[in-house]
């Protein structure tokens, strides 16, 4: 009887732990339609299809069909930094490497993020906005 006991209460304990456990990611994973802006001595803005993951080795991994996979830290409820990182992108067939950082929000499946794309020749800003699909 003992032992009945002493499982039901530890059955009881695990539901209670359970319960109200909210994945502070999931408010950032999702597909989203987005606009990629870039500005330096002009601008480009392109379109661009961006799917937010849970990562492995960082909090999320934001995949973007133009610019591949990308690190992603979470800082806060709505909040995102992409810690300084090396992507290869490719242009006219040709891959080469830069570096990215920045920050970003998601509220209310709202998607927008700023910072820093750079090689050895310069850095220019971007600008991604979206939502989320």
């Amino acid at each position: 009887m003992r032992n009945v006991i002493l499982a039901l209460v530890l059955s009881i304990v695990g539901l209670v732990a359970g319960c109200g456990v909210d994945d502070p990611n999931s408010r950032f994973i999702g597909s989203y339609n987005t606009t990629l802006t870039l500005s330096g001595q002009g601008s480009l803005v392109i379109t661009d299809a961006v799917s937010i993951s849970d990562g492995a080795t960082t909090d999320l991994i934001l995949n973007s069909q133009n610019a591949g996979a990308i690190k992603v830290d979470v800082r806060g409820a709505s909040s995102f930094a992409i810690p300084q990182q090396q992507i290869l992108l490719n242009a006219n067939g040709q891959a080469f490497s830069v570096t990215i950082q920045g920050q970003g929000t998601v509220v209310d499946g709202i998607f927008n993020c700023t910072g820093t794309v750079s090689d050895a020749s310069g850095s220019l800003a971007f600008t991604w906005a979206g939502q989320r699909l």
